[in-house]
């Protein structure tokens, strides 16, 4: 059987009591921990049943869990007195909720990485590099995604967190790195029989000759001496990493209630539900019979975990599914074990100094490990709670939903039971004859109402339902209402608006008012990205053994960005939001933003607008993204020749027999009568002093030469034009 933690000589504990007491403050926090859990899982559980529109239910303190009316029998409708309608009801709680994540994750939050010295170069350096490291790991999460997963969770449940580590994997890709080994390998040589000299010129020859050092005359040996040599014997291969980015909320992630910021939470707990055989394949003193233990995992008498977890009594776990429960625990918290056991405690705390990471499968502890809870995890923690968990965004709206769907109910089976019935004396009207015929327009049917009455007398018709006219009044109200508990007025969505002229710049007016209240949101968010990034640069680091470099397209095309070791020399002092208090703008937003600045025709903004640079991105503000602006085909040409240009170095001509300088031509020739100038030599203008361009000076300064050359035959070439084009003076010129 493999050992679930490491021997260490420094703790002096053996494994056996590193298991118990790892165990022993497991369970006691989960007993400790058991009345909170139960009302998280509860509340939890309640609004992601919303969120799915599964909304007639109810809580069954037997089962410990909410159950469907649906799937009730007729007795137990009975039994409990409820009722057993299908479900009709109209998802505002849903709706709402998906507005504000649309509005809050229409934008990433960017990051500023500040230098710890901002005259050092290396700091400068190395800043610049987190900012590409930043871009990668973006990149390799979608983090635009995760923003959106991160904004479902705050919005149903108490928190999230987000769990980063490094993943490796084949289909990131391999590398190879060659095995060297070394052999002895024996090479002939020719020496003198006196002296021992080697001879290297009389190699070949075995007459006797005189020889060069001692003069004497001698006959050549040849010997063998055995050199050491390295040989590549093969080679290995190693998946390549990447810094992965999870999150989960309060139904998988488990914390006491107390804490009032991470670093106190002295026990974190997530748990998954996995396949068993990913489980036997990773552990594999779990394969023995008997040995895994999967009784379930639960809050003691509250809700069982993996209940809570599911959204539907239909949603059966294979018994294949096993729950994965991963605890890290602080190196201070290990003194739950009593300070009776104060030599072991300490004992602990040098064989984890950093705390640890306890695996279990099931109910059986798998593996223990030395891990810092602080270097995986951040917890998006509330502003406006005094704990680290908060209110979540759509709590306030539960009621109101409830409200809606039995305001709802109410018009429904008001329509539906409304229509007036009719009660007749069987010996005044013939029902036999109504019975036994067809129904056609015009038909007669034989009556016999009692002397002195008419047949209106011997009917009687119920009095029709009709909804009262509050009803309208409140539904409306609750409309207003559920918006304004949780910030989702309509402007933010495109709605309209209630009252007033409903011009546009009203509209904009009170979509702005609404977001200021979800900023407060949008900041949270902001400063939690940046702890996350934090992590996932220092995890991406840990594991950085070359230089890497990844693509991204630009105004150039695409262009490799690379993270140099060599540049990650200095240091970071810290690291804030990029502009945090600006809400994030959506495309229709920037589209009028755009044309209100053209519309001010200021010819600083105007000239800048259109620059080379930014005529791509005008078409795509614009949502023209075919749209031809004049000079777009010259930029794009200037590109693919800066591209060759940083490919080779200028073509020398030799001296100048005028100035004795020596005269240079670029690798990429100019067409002087067809090619724009004045735009392309805009363009290298901005490449040269761009980052890449800086780069490229620094790294291959003679192709930063050739681009330089190019850009001033642009410019000699249009100085040349300009001359061919301006009128000859003459004297009779005025």
């Amino acid at each position: 059987m493999e050992p679930i933690a490491e021997e260490s000589e420094e703790s002096g504990l053996p494994i056996e009591e590193v298991e118990n007491a790892v165990l022993e403050i497991y369970q006691n926090f989960i007993t400790g921990n058991e009345s909170y859990r139960t009302g998280v899982l509860q509340r939890d559980k309640k609004a992601q049943l919303y969120w799915e529109g599964i909304q007639n239910i109810w809580w069954s303190d037997s089962a410990r869990d909410y159950k469907q009316v649906n799937d009730l029998s007729d007795t137990e409708l009975d039994e409990y007195g409820l009722d057993g309608e299908d479900e009709r009801n109209v998802n505002i709680y849903k709706a709402h909720g998906e507005a504000i994540i649309a509005a809050l994750s229409a934008q990433v939050p960017g990051i500023l990485w500040f230098p710890e010295d901002a005259d050092n170069p290396n700091d400068t350096d190395t800043s610049k590099a987190y900012s590409a490291i930043t871009d990668l790991i973006r990149r390799h999460n979608r983090y635009d995604l995760i923003l959106i997963k991160a904004l479902f969770c705050l919005y149903n449940q108490e928190y999230c967190a987000a769990y980063l580590w490094n993943d490796r994997r084949r289909e990131y890709g391999v590398d190879k790195t060659p095995i060297n080994a070394t052999q002895i390998e024996k090479r002939p040589h020719t020496i003198c029989p006196e002296c021992g000299s080697e001879l290297s010129d009389l190699e070949g020859i075995s007459d006797p000759v005189e020889c060069p050092v001692c003069g004497a005359p001698i006959v050549p040996e040849i010997e063998e001496e055995e050199f050491e040599i390295s040989v590549i014997v093969g080679e290995s291969e190693e998946y390549r990493r990447r810094t992965k980015i999870e999150v989960f909320g309060s139904l998988h992630v488990e914390i006491p209630p107390h804490c009032k910021k991470q670093s106190e939470i002295p026990v974190l707990i997530l748990r998954e539900d996995v396949n068993l055989s990913s489980m036997l394949d990773r552990y594999q003193h779990l394969r023995e019979e008997g040995h895994l233990d999967d009784t379930g995992q639960s809050t003691g008498g509250g809700i069982d975990e993996r209940e809570a977890r599911r959204v539907t009594q239909s949603d059966d776990y294979s018994s294949k599914v096993v729950t994965k429960t991963t605890c890290w625990i602080r190196p201070w918290h290990f003194w739950d074990w009593g300070t009776d056991n104060s030599e072991k405690v300490e004992g602990l705390q040098k064989r984890f100094p950093k705390g640890c990471k306890a695996v279990f499968v099931g109910d059986t502890l798998a593996e223990i490990i030395h891990e810092s809870m602080d270097d995986h995890w951040s917890i998006c923690a509330s502003p406006l709670s005094n704990t680290v968990a908060g209110v979540p965004l759509g709590r306030p709206e539960l009621p109101i939903q409830e409200m809606k769907t039995e305001l709802l109910d109410l018009g429904l089976q008001t329509i539906e039971y409304g229509i007036p019935m009719l009660f007749a004396d069987p010996a005044v009207v013939g029902f036999d004859a109504f019975k036994n015929s067809r129904a056609n327009p015009g038909s007669m049917y034989p009556a016999q109402p009692e002397m002195g009455q008419g047949i209106k007398d011997s009917i009687f018709e119920t009095r029709p339902t009709t909804l009262a006219q509050e009803v309208s009044t409140l539904d409306r109200s609750l409309d207003e209402a559920g918006q304004f508990a949780v910030g989702s007025f309509p402007s933010i969505y495109g709605g309209s608006i209630s009252g007033g002229s409903k011009t546009a710049r009203e509209y904009t007016e009170s979509r702005a008012m609404a977001l200021q209240r979800l900023s407060i949101t949008w900041k949270q968010l902001s400063y939690w990205t940046v702890d996350v990034f934090s992590i996932g640069v220092e995890l991406f680091l840990k594991d950085l053994k070359s230089d890497q470099k990844f693509v991204e397209k630009n105004q150039t095309g695409f262009v490799n960005v690379w993270i140099r070791q060599s540049e990650l020399q200095g240091k970071v002092g810290n690291a804030e939001p990029e502009a945090s208090d600006q809400f994030p703008i959506s495309w229709s937003q920037r589209r009028d933003m755009f044309i209100e600045i053209m519309q001010m025709q200021i010819p600083e903004i105007s000239s800048a607008i259109f620059a080379p640079q930014n005529l791509q991105h005008v078409s795509s503000v614009l949502g023209f993204p075919d749209f031809y602006i004049p000079g777009a085909d010259d930029r794009n040409k200037q590109h693919q020749e800066i591209l060759t240009l940083t490919q080779a170095e200028v073509i020398q001509l030799g001296v100048s027999e005028e100035t004795g300088q020596p005269e240079v031509q670029s690798s990429v020739g100019i067409e002087p009568f067809l090619d724009n100038h004045l735009v392309q030599a805009q363009v290298c203008r901005a490449f040269l002093v761009s980052p890449q361009g800086r780069d490229l000076q620094s790294t291959n300064p003679g192709a930063f030469n050739n681009v330089l050359t190019h850009m001033l035959e642009h410019e000699g070439a249009q100085e040349a034009l300009n001359m061919m084009q301006a009128p000859e003076e003459g004297p009779d010129n005025s």
